[in-house]
C-alpha cells in the first residue's frame, strides 16, 4: 500500500474514527516509514497545540448584540445609507433584464427541434394516414410500388 493512502489514514486515526485493526496497523507503518513518521509528529503536535489554547467563551448577551449593530448599519459605508438608487438606475436594470429574456426566449424558440421542423403537406398526412395499419400481404396488395415509395419517403423526412 502506498504512504499517500496511509498518510490520508492519519488525519482519521488522530480523530478516533479509524477501526482498531486498521490503525495499529497504520502506526506500525508510521513507525517503520521515514516518510510517515514525521507527518504522523507534526499532525500530533498541531492537534495538541490546538487543544492547548485557551478556551474562550462570549457573554449570552453577544448575539443580540451582534445582531443589533448589523441592524443599525454599523461598519456601513455611509454612502449606502445616505443615496437612495436613482429612478433611472432603476429603469435601466429593468430594461436590461427584460432584453435579457428576450433574447433568452428567442434563443430557446430557435433551437427548439420541435418548432424548426417542416410542417406536412395536408396531401402527405393523407397518404400516411393510409399506411397506419400493419403490413401485411393483403394490404401491401391494396398499394402500387409507386405509393409505397412515396410513402416512404413522406416517413423518412
Amino acid at each position: 500500500m502506498s504512504c499517500r493512502r496511509f498518510q490520508l489514514d492519519l488525519s482519521r486515526c488522530l480523530d478516533g474514527r479509524l477501526p482498531t485493526q486498521r490503525r495499529a496497523v497504520v502506526l506500525a507503518h508510521t513507525d517503520k516509514c521515514s516518510e510517515c513518521g514525521p507527518v504522523w509528529a507534526e499532525m500530533r503536535a498541531a492537534q495538541s497545540a490546538v487543544l492547548g489554547l485557551p478556551e474562550h467563551r462570549v457573554s449570552p448577551k453577544f448575539r443580540d448584540d451582534v445582531w443589533e449593530r448589523i441592524h443599525a448599519g454599523e461598519a456601513t459605508p455611509e454612502i449606502l445609507l445616505q443615496e437612495p438608487v436613482s429612478a433611472t438606475t432603476k429603469f435601466r436594470y429593468g430594461v436590461l433584464g427584460a432584453a435579457a429574456a428576450a433574447v433568452f426566449l428567442v434563443a430557446l424558440n430557435l433551437l427548439d427541434p420541435a418548432s424548426s421542423s417542416d410542417p406536412l403537406d395536408p396531401t402527405e398526412v393523407a397518404e400516411l394516414d393510409s399506411f397506419k395499419t400493419p403490413l401485411t400481404p393483403a394490404t401491401l396488395a391494396d398499394h402500387t410500388l409507386e405509393e409505397l415509395s412515396a410513402a416512404q419517403q413522406g416517413l423518412l423526412r
